[in-house]
């Protein structure tokens, strides 16, 4: 296939000319699942099976040809900038460029929703492979990981498998913590993700919340996304990662004889024996670094703003009050 045959049969495609694409697939000039090599003037190269070229530039007529005809809706295809390699395959694709009505078409039609994307290949300048992690996301994991809510549902309800596992052993919920995206987190539950699972790491859903440094602005939906992880029966009594990652935080240290660390943990610890009383556990942390007037205000997981509005007179509460007030 020469060069300029490529060219042409792109620009079939991207111009939705649907009789030229049919005269060059019929010509012989292309296969309906035979990959199509570009390279730009960039110094970007890549593959392209005339499929996810197709749901790339969104041509619908002539990505349902192609289906009609018998092309593989699984194909993949890779391209390559500045030595980084990406694979792709046409579910990926519609779903990177959120074009919902494209994944209805492509699951209904039998693309696989849980299937695993290779990870991103760094290439030596020879040619080689440098650096190859093999992640496996899925394309829920993908759309979770950069917020892209309406992607998210539309994958939900093709079917995608809420509680699919990477090679990290992350489920989609993992994600949805540490990218902290809580309505995401919301419709994962809400479609029966488990929150008792651990990556590789050993790693829970609420222990990632608890520390990612996304959303540190929103507090209250940090709580009721903690309320969301009980309800979804997250057995708190057996999960003491993120009670360790609390003690050894040097927010909670005892670092002088004005800050009393010890009672205040273990009424912390007390409060994670009962699920009806974590949502006060942030509220404490940030009454209890006020009240003491500690350096250690500084770690809490809030925008400048937040802490600005926290250190007014009417907030700083003798701990006494604030565990009184979740009883």
């Amino acid at each position: 296939m020469t060069q300029s045959k490529q060219r042409c049969l792109l620009n079939a495609i991207s111009t939705n000319d649907v009789e030229q694409f049919v005269s060059l697939c019929n010509g012989g000039v292309c296969s309906l699942n035979k990959p199509v090599h570009i390279k730009t003037d960039d110094g970007e190269c890549a593959t392209w099976p005339p499929l996810c070229y197709a749901v790339h530039c969104g041509i619908v007529d002539i990505v349902k040809y192609l289906i009609n005809k018998g092309a593989n809706i699984n194909c993949q295809g890779w391209v390559s900038k500045s030595g980084v390699r990406e694979y792709f395959n046409p579910l990926f694709l519609a779903c990177k460029d959120k074009k919902l009505d494209m994944i209805k078409l492509l699951v209904s039609s039998g693309a696989n929703v849980n299937c695993q994307i290779p990870g991103n290949q760094i290439e030596e300048e020879e040619g080689g492979s440098l650096d190859y992690r093999d992640v496996q996301n899925t394309c829920l994991h993908w759309a979770v990981q950069y917020g892209h809510l309406e992607v998210v549902q539309t994958l939900l309800e093709c079917g995608a498998d809420v509680n699919i596992l990477n090679s990290f052993m992350e489920t989609p919920l993992h994600l949805a913590c540490d990218y902290y995206h809580p309505l995401i987190l919301k419709n994962l539950i809400f479609y029966g993700a488990i929150s008792n699972n651990r990556n590789h790491a050993g790693l829970t859903p609420l222990a990632i919340l608890m520390s990612c440094e996304a959303g540190n602005n929103l507090l209250d939906e940090r709580k009721y996304s903690i309320r969301l992880l009980v309800r979804a029966g997250y057995n708190l009594q057996t999960d003491t990662c993120w009670q360790h990652m609390v003690s050894c935080n040097s927010a909670f240290r005892d670092t002088s004889d004005s800050f009393p660390d010890k009672p205040f943990i273990l009424t912390l610890q007390n409060v994670t024996c009962n699920p009806n009383r974590l949502l006060h556990i942030c509220r404490l942390q940030i009454r209890k670094l006020l009240h003491y007037k500690i350096a250690a205000f500084q770690f809490l997981p809030i925008s400048e703003n937040t802490k600005e509005s926290l250190t007014l007179p009417d907030c700083c509460l003798n701990l006494s009050d604030v565990v009184a007030s979740t009883n």
